[in-house]
C-alpha cells in the first residue's frame, strides 16, 4: 500500500500521528477521524508518487 522509498522519519512520524488519531477516536465521531486519516494518506501518496493513486482513492 505504501511505496518502499518512504523515508523512516517519514513513516514514523506517520505513525506516531495514526496513533494519536486512535487515541482520539474513543472520544470523538469516527467518521471525522477515517477522514483525517484518509487526506494524510492520500498527501503521502501524492508526494511519493503520481497524483493517479490519490485520484484512484
Amino acid at each position: 500500500m505504501f511505496p518502499q522509498s518512504t523515508s523512516e522519519e517519514a513513516w514514523s512520524h506517520f505513525t506516531y500521528e495514526l496513533q494519536a488519531l486512535l487515541k482520539r477516536a474513543q472520544m470523538n465521531n469516527t467518521a471525522k477521524i477515517e477522514l483525517s486519516i484518509c487526506k494524510k494518506v492520500q498527501l503521502c501518496n501524492s508526494s511519493e508518487s503520481s497524483r493517479t493513486d490519490s485520484k484512484a482513492l
